[in-house]
This record gives structure tokens, C-alpha cells and sequence, in this order.
């Protein structure tokens, strides 16, 4: 029986079960993926040693894997440890393929999350407000929304060259050189994946400020003040948008507009 909020509580070994073995092992592989590759790729920058990253590679994938089988049982366990060798095989040949993977657990932990809940796909939806019935005026919203964000970055541009902070160039040389996979991810799938991990699964747990600080945070890679500032900004208003609307419909269409405009304005704006 479905209750109000598309909550479901289903005997055991129905496919709700499954559903969620599933999301289990996509968000786990996830993590275990990322943990081998920030060991293996980022602790050299730091100088730490090879014994050094070998023992934090063991002690932080066994311990995400000895939680998985208590939670989830050996089975997902193991999968989800296959399923993340073959992330990192297919890393070596790809770059970029940390960017999907992270991605994919970001998606990933908010949906296992509401299959904890015992929420089916339908009551995930419900939960975040992605509903037929709103899909017009939240759509019109995100339009209106994206209007009121660019007026605000161009004031806050303003105030950056009155500072005399003036690092957008650090942006334009990264986006200039990224294939056009990472592009298309970067417009089709990461406005989603971040939306339904920093608002839908933070910014109710840890606040709008907190969720905001740490989406402004993924994105130091750029090395660049202004982005920072200008992707705390946003952080904000998208929380706030979502937690007084209770929908990410607006959120992230607008993050899609914006990350559409900036990449056609960085690659052929000049």
C-alpha cells in the first residue's frame, strides 16, 4: 500500500529490495573508485608515500566495504568492489572518467538514501518535487530565476574589479582545452547529479550556508576567487530555492542554463 508521500513498505524480497541493492552498489563502487584514485593521483602531489597511500587505499576501502556488508550483505559488497575495478580500469584510459564516476555517486547516495526510506523511484520524485503537475510553473520559475542570478553576478563582477580580483582567465583555460563529453556532462548530467546531492540530500541536513560552502569547495580545481564566490552565491540560492519550494525542478534547469551559457560563452564568446 502507497501512503501520502509515496512512501511504501514492502515485504521482504520484493523488488523495492532489489532497488535498492542496486543504488547500494553504484554509490559504493563509487566511493571505493574515488578513494583509490584520490590516493593514487593526489597524495604524490602532497608527498606522502607510496606505503603511506597503499594503507589509507586499504583502511578507508575496507572499512566502506566491511559497513556495506553489514548493511547490505556480502553480495553487494562484492559487486560493487568489481563494478569499481572497472571504473578504474576504464580511468586509465580516460581522464576524465573520475568526473562521471563522481557523478554517479553523487545521484547515487540521494537515491539510496530515499530507498532506505523504503521509497520507490516514484516516491524519490514525489519527495524531491520533480512531479508532472509542476513541471510548467517551476519551469517558468528557473527561467525568471536564471534572469535574477546573471543580474547578480554581473553586480558582483562589478565589485570583483573594484577589488581588483580578476581571475576568471584560470576558468576560461580549462574550459577552453575540455573535450566535448565532459562538456555535454557538464550541461546534461551534472546539473542533476549536484542538485539532487547538495540540495536535495545536503542543504536539508546541513543547511543552506553548509551546503553551500561545500559545493563552492568541489569546485577549487579552477583556481579561481571569482568562482568560488560566485559558485558559493549560487549554492546558496538554489538551497533556498529548493527547501522554500520543495522542488528541485527550478534548481536544476537553472543550473543547466548557466553552465550551458558559460561554456558557449568561454569556447566561443572570444
Amino acid at each position: 500500500m502507497r501512503g501520502r508521500r509515496g512512501l511504501r513498505a514492502p515485504a521482504k524480497g520484493e523488488p523495492l529490495s532489489i532497488y535498492r541493492q542496486f543504488w547500494a552498489c553504484l554509490l559504493l563502487s563509487s566511493l571505493l573508485f574515488l578513494t583509490i584514485v584520490f590516493s593514487l593521483k593526489a597524495f604524490p602531489d602532497l608527498g606522502i608515500p607510496d606505503y603511506a597511500r597503499a594503507a589509507a587505499i586499504a583502511l578507508v576501502g575496507g572499512a566502506l566495504l566491511i559497513a556495506a556488508v553489514k548493511e547490505e550483505g556480502r553480495k553487494v559488497a562484492a559487486i560493487a568492489a568489481l563494478l569499481a575495478l572497472l571504473f578504474f580500469s576504464y580511468a586509465r584510459t580516460d581522464q576524465y572518467a573520475p568526473t562521471f564516476v563522481l557523478s554517479l555517486g553523487m545521484a547515487s547516495a540521494l537515491v539510496y538514501g530515499c530507498a532506505r526510506e523504503k521509497r520507490g523511484f516514484g516516491g524519490t520524485l514525489m519527495k524531491l518535487g520533480i512531479v508532472r503537475q509542476r513541471l510548467v510553473p517551476e519551469t517558468l520559475f528557473a527561467i525568471a530565476l536564471t534572469f535574477g542570478i546573471y543580474s547578480l553576478m554581473f553586480f558582483m563582477f562589478l565589485i570583483y574589479k573594484s577589488l581588483g580580483i580578476a581571475d576568471a582567465q584560470n576558468v576560461i583555460d580549462i574550459v577552453e582545452y575540455l573535450p566535448q563529453r565532459v562538456l555535454l556532462l557538464a550541461v546534461l548530467v551534472n546539473p542533476i547529479s549536484e542538485e539532487l546531492f547538495f540540495r536535495g540530500l545536503l542543504a536539508p541536513r546541513i543547511g543552506i550556508v553548509g551546503s553551500a560552502v561545500i559545493f563552492a569547495l568541489f569546485h577549487l580545481a579552477y583556481g579561481s576567487v571569482m568562482e568560488l564566490f560566485n559558485v558559493f552565491i549560487i549554492g546558496v540560492i538554489f538551497a533556498a530555492v529548493y527547501l522554500s519550494r520543495r522542488s528541485l525542478i527550478a534548481p536544476m534547469l537553472s543550473h543547466a542554463i548557466i553552465n550551458s551559457t558559460a561554456i558557449i560563452l568561454m569556447r566561443f564568446g572570444t
